[in-house]
């Protein structure tokens, strides 16, 4: 059992038992964490869950208090009662009526199982800058993001990581920590092993997205994140997208303790994935095809990134700086403080910087 459940079910058994009335207050989190040995984060886990549960209540400026509901039982509910008979069903039109109506801004939909947009979501630590569609998912299951510097060469800065999740009740966290999307950082072994440390203290998550490890261009495939993981908290995510077929989407997650709740999302969310795609990966694995695949991918990528930073170092105009990355796709350029990156794109600048969009391109379709 996590930490922040076991307090859950302490406080819960307190409330239950009377030690805890009615408009308590409930001890803050700073002393629960102090007496408890834990960290704040994992108390703040344990007060939402009992808040959620209706246990515990927050007072503005005040804390957290014993629920008052728990001073009288609420009424319970009764089981439905459906007529006996059968019923020829006409509700399409019905449902349609009340689905219009929700136009109306006057209306509440008090049917509609979703959260109010008032409610902020939990908060994901993510690289900054971060792969667009990392950005898309947080977004899309609205979810807060908090971004953590990152380095160009060895990706992200665990001391800022640290003091984030000392003050911030992070559920999780997605890092690209091999070859990383934009930037082509690599997280160093010993960097791997303190973050795995760091966030075993504080019991979060990391979504290791490592779609890009196997195009290293040394003689060895980095160390993945996984390896440093005792207590099967890192979901480590791979991917033939980025080295084989894009069209297959065909990829893994190696979940650890959340293995069995990520195969029924999965379920859930597409019931299955093309088995023809998958036995043909499978045979060309078994073949040994794919290796040799890899080889030439490799060999490919390093030749092209050594003349697309050839043709960058001959035509990009002072100020300009470019990483080397040691895999990947990526290069990332910064611009100088005066240029602005939008008009780059929109190919609207300078002359001399309109260089760079073909070069990028040259070195990302050759």
């Amino acid at each position: 059992m996590k930490l922040y459940q076991q307090l859950a079910d302490n406080l819960t058994v307190l409330i239950r038992q009377g030690a805890l009335k009615p408009g308590d207050r409930v001890p803050s989190v700073r002393e629960t964490s102090r007496e408890r040995g834990m960290s704040p984060a994992t108390v703040i886990h344990a007060y939402e869950l009992l808040e959620g549960q209706g246990f515990i209540e927050t007072r503005p400026r005040s804390g957290y208090y014993v629920g008052t509901q728990w001073s009288t039982p609420a009424p319970q509910p009764r089981t439905s009662r459906p007529s006996p008979r059968s019923t020829l069903l006409d509700v399409s039109e019905l449902v349609f009526e009340v689905l219009e109506s929700l136009r109306n801004r006057n209306v509440v939909p008090m049917g509609s199982a979703f959260p109010s947009p008032t409610l902020s979501g939990d908060l994901v630590a993510i690289e900054s800058p971060a792969f667009y569609g990392c950005l898309q998912a947080v977004e899309a299951l609205g979810l807060k993001a908090i971004e953590i510097p990152t380095h160009p060469t060895h990706g992200i800065d665990l001391a800022c990581l640290a003091r984030i999740l000392d003050k911030h009740p992070v559920r999780a966290c997605w890092f690209m920590t091999s070859f990383q999307n934009p930037l082509g950082a690599l997280v160093p072994d010993e960097a791997r092993k303190e973050l795995v440390q760091l966030l075993e203290l504080h019991d979060v998550p990391l979504i290791e997205d490592d779609v890009y490890a196997e195009l290293y261009f040394g003689s060895r495939r980095p160390k993945s994140t996984k390896a440093f993981d005792q207590k099967g908290l890192v979901l480590n995510c791979g991917s033939f997208s980025k080295s084989l077929a894009p069209g297959y989407r065909i990829g893994w997650v190696a979940a650890g303790r959340f293995a069995r709740t990520v195969g029924r999302r999965k379920v859930m969310s597409s019931l299955a994935t093309n088995i023809p795609a998958q036995n043909a990966i499978a045979l060309y694995l078994r073949q040994g095809g794919y290796d040799r695949h890899l080889g030439v991918l490799r060999r490919t990528f390093a030749a092209q990134q050594k003349s697309a930073l050839q043709a960058l170092h001959a035509h990009l105009p002072p100020g300009f700086t470019v990483t080397q990355p040691q895999g990947g796709y990526f290069l990332w350029l910064e611009l100088p403080d005066h240029v602005d990156a939008i008009d780059v794109h929109r190919n609207q600048g300078p002359g001399s910087y309109r260089a760079i969009i073909a070069v990028a391109e040259g070195y990302a379709y050759a």
